[in-house]
């Protein structure tokens, strides 16, 4: 009887370590998003060695004042934040963004990224801000079929745009 219980509870032991290992791993992140969704701004980051600050979104055009999408005070790996986007004034409009960022050095980004015809086309489509590390920390703008790209670089060649379609994240 003695035996059985020692057993029965080396049996529960090892059950409970098992248990507790299995409860305590890391879990992958959810994937993250590699396409725009209607109606939303996504911001999304894979970057471990840089952040992202202050992150401010918003629409400006000829028909209206700046339209602010969202703020978040910062973005960090496997982050993916969703904004609906709210109704704004017909016609021409800029999506702008402006954040403050670290990867080597400090440095500011903070400039218009996509044009709209109009706020429909913008909503039909919405927009993936994708903060990419690779070679360098990247800020993705996808929209639809648009893959616009900006490079941090270094201080002396600063947010180099490049158009890149088809581009594998």
């Amino acid at each position: 009887m003695k035996q059985k219980k020692q057993l029965f509870l080396s049996i529960l032991l090892i059950l409970g370590i098992a248990l507790c290992l299995w409860t305590g791993r890391d879990r992958k992140p959810d994937p993250l998003p590699q396409a725009s969704r209607p109606g939303t701004v996504t911001l999304a980051s894979n970057g471990c060695c840089f952040w992202a600050e202050n992150i401010r979104v918003w629409l400006d055009g000829p028909e209206s004042g700046p339209v602010e999408i969202s703020f978040d005070p910062a973005l960090s790996e496997n982050d993916v934040f969703s904004h609906p986007l709210t109704d704004a004034p017909g016609g021409p409009l800029e999506l702008n963004v402006e954040f403050h960022c670290f990867y080597g050095d400090d440095c500011l980004f903070s400039m218009p990224v996509k044009h709209f015809d109009s706020f429909d086309e913008l909503e039909q489509n919405g927009v993936l801000l994708y903060f990419q590390e690779h070679d360098d920390m990247y800020l993705n703008v996808i929209s639809g079929d648009y893959h616009g790209r900006y490079k941090m670089g270094s201080s002396d060649n600063r947010w180099s745009f490049s158009a890149a379609p088809n581009l594998s994240f």
